[in-house]
């Protein structure tokens, strides 16, 4: 009606702000209907039109919602920083360079840490001595790590004496292969493997290193039958 309003008024001052103020002020305007040959109104030419204006207004409101969804989103996403401390708080654990981490499963000499990250909330009780945090590298395990997400493992085989199943987990590991994202033999991947059960005790005979990026530029990376042990840590969760 506006549309049709301000095509017969000299300018185009009715809108949702500016009222029509009136019967008056429209008493003596003149709007063309669609008409058919005999100079009835056309109701199906104004139904298609009513059809067409709701699909424009139910646009603009999916529109105007998405955004008022997406600013607060927008602030959340620039409000999650995750502050680095230069010394130990309560429910903070400690960040290691890649290097640093696997260099303890080395020679088990205690790395110097980088920083102290609070990982409380997390849905598990943070552990100094249990878990450790490092840089992830690369995409190769989107979508469920990102390229420079925190990632937090719990140690496997050092001061919790953790034993047990990794088939299925997202392990950060040693491998023999060189894995180009972390410009090395370590790597952050989802741990499988194949064994042979006997009468008296099993062995493996496969030990894969699988990305779950389905982009094929991303390769599974052998591990050795006999570096079966060389698990550094079982991910917990990405920061």
């Amino acid at each position: 009606m506006v549309a049709c309003i301000n095509k017969v008024t000299d300018l185009p001052i009715y809108s949702y702000k500016n009222k029509l103020g009136g019967w008056n002020v429209v008493k003596d305007k003149y709007i063309s209907l669609p008409a058919t040959a005999v100079g009835q109104p056309d109701l199906s030419v104004m139904e298609e039109l009513i059809t067409a204006m709701q699909k424009i207004a139910i646009t603009d409101v999916a529109k105007f919602t998405a955004q008022r969804l997406e600013a607060p989103q927008q602030n959340a996403e620039s409000s999650n920083i995750i502050t680095i401390y230069d010394e130990y708080h309560e429910g903070c654990i400690p960040l290691y360079t890649l290097r640093a981490a696997c260099g303890y499963f080395e020679d088990g000499e205690v790395p110097e840490e980088e920083g102290w990250v609070d990982a409380t909330g997390n849905g598990f009780t943070p552990d100094p001595k249990r878990h450790f945090i490092v840089h992830a590298k690369g995409d190769s395990m989107f979508p469920k790590i990102k390229n420079g997400d925190f990632c937090i493992f719990e140690w496997y085989l050092r001061q919790n004496g953790r034993i047990g199943s990794r088939e299925g987990e997202i392990v950060l590991a040693q491998c023999s292969e060189f894995d180009a994202d972390y410009d090395g033999k370590y790597t952050i991947k989802k741990y499988h493997s194949e064994k042979v059960v006997t009468e008296d005790n099993w062995y493996h005979t496969k030990i894969e290193l699988q990305p779950i990026n389905e982009d094929p530029k991303y390769s599974t990376l052998e591990f050795g039958i006999n570096e079966s042990d060389c698990v550094i840590g079982i991910f917990v969760c990405a920061l």
